[in-house]
């Protein structure tokens, strides 16, 4: 069977060249700092000019092939991108690309995008043929599993086309120069079975020979075939003790030689862990025997999808071995010398908290077992000075024994919430380094909150650390699916947007600082509560919030956020710093749109460096009705590289679900600067009188503009204080704390449009592109157009006499409790958005927006809208008084008329702080509610007021109130009932 000599032509993962130029592994100049490379391949055209192709995985353009030449032995500059089809946004290393040139001088390049393809170039890698499906007559299943393909050219003219499926090897031939291939069939006789890899190819005499290996089994195979592939011989052992032989090449290297390249694992001096290297047996008579394995990559480390041509004596590989992330290197096959290389890290991990104190920073390094000059460790604390520690191989700080080739170290003396940034140095015999990345550590700053609730009355809105609201209860039934945000503006000339909203599966933002790290704990949630003790944990935990951007009280007027009892008198005086407190609860947390492109919904959209610091505001009323207020506050700001972000509108985008989603309705009330969802009937969760629920802008969002909110007196379209004249100027209310802050040069803008979207509809469904979403804020549809009112079928628009004359930005507009004016009349699962701008975002300067959530509930569907209006009114009355005023003598009635005088438990029971208290009067009349101690004392009246007959629910803190059993007393037309509850702190 192996009677002719084996001259043939392979395509492989190395490619060759002039062995003079590369006495050493060179790598290839490529911008790596973002990107992953996959699958290098080389060949030389006709011109001898050498053609590098791989593919990037840039988290910016997404998954590319590009193409880079090396002309008279230097890389050019630029890189080129080759028009390909659509690679899955997946890191896929299956991506293999194959390159060959033909005797005609055309350069025939076949790579896996989803299925495989090949594309073809005659003018030297000047231009390309578009692209075209490889693998014909199998199913498209078939074809997205096929794997690892590799172009091989025969002297006889075909071309075979090798690749792997579900473990069998199969070929394609081509007998035109690659225009048209056969179908793909299958190896063997019987087929081969539990393949890796292989490849096939085509003897002077018409043999085919086929080198493969086992995915399960060690060594290198060959079988060969005389009529056509109909019979194979049985397989020979070409070579032996390869643990996991893959990715086979084989290449003709002068006279009869022939040489086969593959990787294979190598143990380290840290089992199980395993390093690859690239290894080839050759053959000087062109058929077996073949000689014993021989390691052509000495690096420690890994080195893997190497490629190998006929045409030149060069070829090509991935590796690390330079510490700056997946690298393309080239060598020869003949001669190059893979000495010195850079000493390898198998793994580095560090440890805080650690030592009996918990206030130690250990670190260990894992390296290889030759003789290395240092290991050492490159450290700053809290951004602090950099210090260079030498590490160890001694077995001390429980790194296992001395000589294992663990180097590591500790470092005292750190305190809770120490940040440490770090990376290891090691340095081999000959001077050469390497590096590991630079990794952040930090030290527990105790619980950290990922997830908190916003619970205000009977309202309760879970949220977590990156800007979203969801599974909102009220009276514990649905009423909000999720409510989040969503931005968009110019940078430059370029559109972009951006948002957390589960209601269009958009996630953009991650918890934590632009330029930070998800695993600070500083990006977790930081409550404070009215009740908490002044200068106690939650005061201390807050520096931590305030390291990030949170807003304090500063008594001394230091500028730093330090909560000390400076006079011992266990009270908090008006000299000494406290947290943000607004109202009974504040929450704090921060995040930034760090999420990459390719984990967007939008793939065109990429990071801008927008930071936003998120706060939450509750407070408990003793007035029923009116306890279902909250806010939300948004600071965001531009930390980017880009000097402004023009023309920039803000959204709340809401999916409100009032108990059955499919029955919801909503409107726009432009006079209180929001928008609602409520029902006009019944539902079947809430029964006959469901709530309203409502959102608003409290404070809206301002902006700059140069020669109308100041003068721009150096010109430099920027507001910079101090320099330019303000003209205008809006004042933010931070609570009576720390009063109100003026922002000169700048001006509140409006709300600009409340837009409906839902499902699969063709103009306002779901926002699948950046213009779609800056389309609905600009409050058009999805495709730019305004919403035509007269003909609308989702409203009452058609039946309308003046549709002409509505305002098509502020969908709804009408007054559902009266019938009049433009109403939604159809029911279905609802979202909204409330969008206001422009505005621009200067570099570092924040831009703040509240917004109320309010819900409303009254005896009638209808009437709730007129409740929430109510709310909403009194969360605008609490923003403009600083909230300072959260007095109201407006409460509830419910639908059902009691038949007698009732007081009901208070739940929860016991409670800490709060409790909710309900009572029922048959009849309007004078109501007291009050609390007593053990002893008899009254240390709270509740309500002294005249209330309307119904049911009634006043929440009591009782913060400041000792641990105990406590009694409350219902007083109403001259009857009372008492009943007690008890406090647990």
């Amino acid at each position: 069977m192996f009677a002719g000599k084996f001259i043939f032509f392979g395509i492989i993962f190395f490619y060759i060249l002039s062995a003079s130029l590369y006495p050493q592994m060179q790598k290839v100049p490529i911008d790596n700092s973002i990107s992953q490379l996959f699958s290098p391949a080389l060949i030389q055209s006709d011109d001898g000019v050498v053609h590098l192709f791989w593919v990037e995985n840039n988290p910016i353009a997404g998954k590319k092939l590009w193409h880079k030449k090396q002309i008279n032995g230097v890389w050019q500059s630029n890189s080129n991108e080759i028009i390909f089809p659509d690679f899955p946004p997946t890191a896929d290393s299956t991506h293999t690309i194959t390159v060959i040139k033909l005797p005609s001088g055309r350069i025939l390049l076949g790579c896996k995008a989803v299925v495989h393809f090949f594309i073809y170039s005659d003018d030297n890698g000047e231009s390309w043929s578009a692209p075209a499906e490889l693998l014909n007559g199998i199913t498209a299943l078939a074809k997205r599993a096929a794997r690892s393909g590799f172009f091989t050219q025969s002297p006889n003219g075909k071309i075979f086309y090798s690749h792997s499926r579900s473990g069998k090897l199969y070929r394609s031939v081509s007998s035109d120069s690659g225009l048209t291939w056969s179908i793909p069939l299958e190896v063997g006789s019987p087929a081969l079975t539990g393949v890796s890899s292989g490849v096939v190819t085509e003897t002077p005499n018409g043999e085919l020979w086929c080198v493969y290996s086992y995915t399960n089994q060690t060594g290198i195979y060959s079988i060969s075939s005389t009529n056509g592939g109909s019979d194979w011989t049985s397989p020979l052992l070409i070579a032996a003790n390869m643990l996991t032989p893959r990715h086979i090449k084989v290449n003709k290297e002068g006279g009869d030689t022939i040489s086969i390249y593959f990787e294979n694992a190598v143990a380290t001096p840290h089992p199980p862990l395993m390093q690859n290297d690239i290894f080839k047996v050759t053959s000087g008579t062109g058929y077996p025997p073949f000689s014993n394995p021989h390691k052509i990559t000495n690096y420690r480390g890994d080195d893997f999808y190497s490629f190998v041509s006929f045409t030149g004596n060069m070829f090509c590989f991935l590796s690390n071995r330079d510490s700056s992330g997946m690298a393309i290197y080239t060598g020869s096959t003949y001669g190059t010398i893979d000495e010195p290389v850079p000493p390898a890290i198998y793994g580095y991990y560090a440890i805080t908290d650690a030592g009996s104190g918990h206030d130690e920073f250990r670190v260990r390094v894992k390296t290889e077992n030759s003789p290395l000059a240092s290991v050492q460790l490159l450290i700053s604390k809290n951004n602090g000075a950099v210090e260079l520690i030498s590490l160890n191989d001694q077995g001390m700080f429980s790194d296992s024994i001395a000589g294992d080739h663990i180097y590591s170290h500790a470092i005292g003396d750190f305190a809770t919430g120490d940040f440490v940034r770090w990376k290891a140095i090691v340095t081999g015999g000959s001077g050469i380094q390497t590096t590991t990345p630079f990794n952040n550590s930090f030290f527990s700053i105790g619980d950290v909150k990922l997830i908190d609730t916003l619970q205000a009355g009977l309202m309760s809105i879970p949220y977590n650390n990156a800007g979203g609201f969801t599974s909102g209860k009220y009276d514990n039934k649905d009423f909000l699916f999720t409510s989040g945000f969503t931005l968009s503006g110019l940078a430059g000339n370029s559109l972009w947007a951006n948002g957390n909203s589960l209601a269009i599966r958009l996630f953009d933002y991650l918890p934590g600082t632009v330029g930070g790290d998800t695993a600070d704990p500083r990006s977790s949630i930081f409550v404070v509560r009215s009740s908490d003790a002044p200068f106690g944990e939650a005061w201390q935990k807050y520096r931590y919030a305030v390291q990030t951007g949170a807003e304090f009280y500063d008594g001394n007027n230091d500028g730093i956020y330090e909560p000390t009892d400076l006079n011992g008198n266990n009270q908090w005086d008006q000299n000494e710093d406290a947290p943000l407190l607004i109202g009974d609860y504040t929450s704090y947390t921060v995040y930034n749109d760090a999420v990459p492109s390719l984990k967007r919904l939008f793939r065109d959209q990429h990071p801008l460096g927008i930071q936003v610091a998120q706060s939450v505001f509750v407070k408990s009323l003793s007035t029923s009705g009116f306890n279902e207020t909250a806010f939300i506050g948004y600071t965001i700001t531009n930390k980017g590289t880009h000097d402004v972000l023009d023309d920039v509108y803000f959204s709340v985008y809401s999916d409100p679900d009032l108990g059955d989603y499919s029955d919801d309705l909503i409107g726009s009330d432009s006079t209180r600067n929001g928008g609602y969802a409520y029902n006009d009937g019944g539902d079947t969760e809430f029964g006959e009188n469901p709530p309203a629920f409502m959102q608003s802008f409290t404070q809206l969002p301002y902006t700059y503009i140069p020669g109308v909110t100041y003068i721009d007196s150096n010109s430099n379209g920027l507001y910079d204080e101090g320099t330019d004249t303000p003209l205008d100027s809006v004042s933010v209310n931070l609570g009576p704390a720390i009063g109100q802050r003026t922002i000169s040069g700048a001006r509140f803008v409006p709300v600009s449009s409340f837009m409906q979207t839902m499902q699969s509809h063709p103009q306002v469904g779901s926002q699948t592109l950046t213009a779609m979403l800056r389309n609905i804020q600009l409050g058009n549809d999805n495709w730019g157009q305004p919403i035509d009112v007269c003909e609308w079928s989702f409203g009452n628009g058609p039946a309308l006499s003046d549709c002409d004359n509505i305002n098509p930005h502020f969908m709804y507009s009408g007054n559902p409790v009266s019938g009049t004016g433009w109403l939604n009349n159809t029911y279905i699962d609802q979202r909204f958005l409330l969008t206001a701008g422009p505005f621009r975002m200067e570099k570092n300067k924040p831009v703040s927006i509240l917004v109320s959530l309010a819900i409303g509930r009254s005896n009638t569907a209808l009437n709730s809208i007129k409740k929430v209006q109510d709310v909403t009114d009194f969360a605008h009355q609490i923003y403009n008084s600083n909230f300072t005023d959260y007095t109201t003598s407006i409460v509830e009635n419910t639908a059902i008329i009691p038949a007698e005088f009732s007081l009901s438990q208070n739940y929860p029971n016991p409670f800490n702080p709060e409790t909710s208290i309900r009572f029922a009067i048959p009849a309007a009349g004078l109501v007291k509610l009050n609390i007593y101690n053990i002893l008899g004392q009254k240390v709270r009246s509740l309500t002294n007021e005249v209330l309307q007959a119904g049911e009634h629910t006043i929440t009591l803190n009782a913060a400041e109130f000792s641990s105990g059993i406590y009694f409350y007393r219902a007083e109403w037309n001259g009857t009372s009932i008492t009943r007690k509850m008890t406090l647990l702190k």
